[in-house]
């Protein structure tokens, strides 16, 4: 249960992540040709900010990614181990007895 929170909080933050990263990336691009336009000089703040979102974006999707495919790779793992378990053979116990157990 806990690991399906936790890759709903993996998806949840990649996307946030997509958003951002793709918000981000548009301001770059507003910013990277009002430079060329102008010249190199006319750098604001929000050109600043447009960095900072993007690459904040890009942290939480690599970020969000790296726990997804985690957490996948656990739940796969588990459900493998399972069935596996399930196909082994059983073999017959024996019931043992112990001397001290004996009551004379």
């Amino acid at each position: 249960m806990i690991r399906k929170i936790a890759l709903l909080l993996g998806l949840v933050t990649t996307f946030i992540g997509g958003w951002i990263l793709m918000h981000g990336h548009a301001q770059e691009a507003a910013c990277n040709s009002y430079n060329s336009e102008f010249g190199h000089g006319a750098v604001s703040s929000v050109c600043t900010r447009a960095v900072a979102s993007y690459l904040m974006g890009a942290a939480l999707t690599a970020g969000g990614a790296v726990v997804v495919i985690l957490l996948l790779f656990s739940i796969a793992k588990q459900t493998r181990q399972a069935t596996w378990r399930e196909r082994l053979p059983t073999l017959a116990r024996r019931h043992e007895s112990s001397v001290s157990s004996v009551v004379r």
